[in-house]
């Protein structure tokens, strides 16, 4: 309790420091010119307060205005919300605002915003996923970013309007949030996305990972690879009673644990299809990648994912290119930000009622900004 009020009377100085500044500074670099804004704001989250882990409840957000976003007042933007991968953080996404400048210079895409949230945490990644151990992640970007975004800028607050996009980790995240939640997210792109069948990923590819990390020690001394399932144990499976706070599905020999491996599967796109297909099939357009030679996300995992998807009728587009597990801005600018230039509604729907649009209770959200 206390720690939360000291980041809310922080926030809160930080607020009347920057307030005034910011707006002139959003006002002078987003007007008329071919620049937009990118700079970073804080988003509290009321779900990630006292987690096992000691992450921070206060989370950075990189979010981007368009060249002329402060020129019409009236005028409302779409969204897309960037999910980063395993270890990495906001950052990643540094190249999307040059990117958009220079789409939006040439007329290639409509203006829209773009929002870059850190969903980093101490084991290297929250796998997007609500967990007791870790904090609630799915509901810090379904509910207090996306809600803190529309309460803040002119966004089109309605699911035609937000796309959702994540790379590797955050590819999977991109599916899961957006089978889940259609009524927030309407397109979703993934990009060298991970973990879309969990057999393959994690008993297939991973299981030497889960032996080494079970026999681990301490974490701080293991691999990425070797740390992966304990972030991902610590999500799927949490439990404060174990070592590193999560159930493995595996024994130190190897064999599977099945009550176990039920747990990891209700988290699994594969296993979720059946049961969200309906929600897919309010999607307004589905679009993942992956390179040949990307053995990180498992070229053939996300092959057979699109099978999958066939096989329960659910339109998609699937492609592969000569690449290896990492983002090309080349394809963020031909593929990933053009799909979503074409798929997202930029008028408000006759449907939508403006202020009843973010249902939520009220979840206190805080901010600070520097430029980016």
């Amino acid at each position: 309790m206390m720690q939360r009020l000291i980041l809310i009377l922080l926030s809160i100085i930080f607020a009347c420091l920057s307030s005034f500044s910011q707006k002139l500074e959003v006002k002078s670099n987003a007007g008329t010119s071919t620049e937009g804004e990118f700079f970073t704001r804080y988003v509290y989250s009321p779900g990630l307060e006292n987690n096992l882990l000691g992450d921070s409840p206060l989370r950075e957000v990189r979010i981007y205005l368009p060249p002329g976003y402060n020129d019409d007042p009236q005028k409302r933007y779409p969204v897309i919300y960037f999910l980063h991968g395993y270890t990495e953080g906001p950052g990643v996404w540094n190249a999307v605002d040059g990117i958009m400048n220079t789409l939006i210079s040439q007329g290639a895409i409509s203006p829209m915003i773009a929002v870059c949230p850190d969903s980093k945490n101490y084991y290297g990644g929250s796998m997007y996923t609500n967990s007791y151990v870790t904090g609630n992640w799915e509901d810090f970007i379904v509910q207090d970013v996306v809600k803190y975004v529309d309460r803040n800028f002119r966004s089109l607050p309605q699911s035609y309007s937000r796309g959702i996009v994540g790379f590797s980790m955050g590819g999977y995240g991109a599916f899961k949030l957006a089978m889940k939640h259609p009524d927030i997210f309407s397109p979703a792109y993934g990009m060298s996305s991970g973990m879309l069948i969990f057999e393959d990923e994690y008993l297939d590819r991973g299981l030497s990972s889960f032996i080494t990390a079970i026999h681990a020690d301490n974490f701080e001394n293991l691999n990425w690879t070797q740390q992966f399932p304990i972030a991902s144990a610590a999500a799927f499976a949490p439990n404060p009673s174990m070592k590193f706070y999560g159930e493995f599905p595996v024994t130190e020999d190897g064999e599977l644990i099945d009550s176990v491996w039920q747990k990891w599967l209700k988290h699994d796109p594969n296993s979720l299809l059946p049961i969200y297909k309906d929600n897919l099939l309010k999607l307004n357009a589905i679009q993942f990648d992956c390179g040949t030679k990307d053995l990180l996300a498992d070229i053939d995992g996300n092959i057979r994912f699109s099978q999958e998807l066939t096989n329960h009728e659910i339109d998609h587009v699937f492609e592969t290119y000569d690449g290896v597990h990492s983002i090309y801005p080349i394809r963020l600018q031909s593929k990933v930000i053009p799909f979503f230039s074409t798929n997202l509604a930029d008028t408000m729907q006759r449907d939508t009622v403006l202020h009843d649009l973010i249902p939520w209770q009220h979840i206190e959200v805080v901010e600070h900004s520097d430029s980016v």
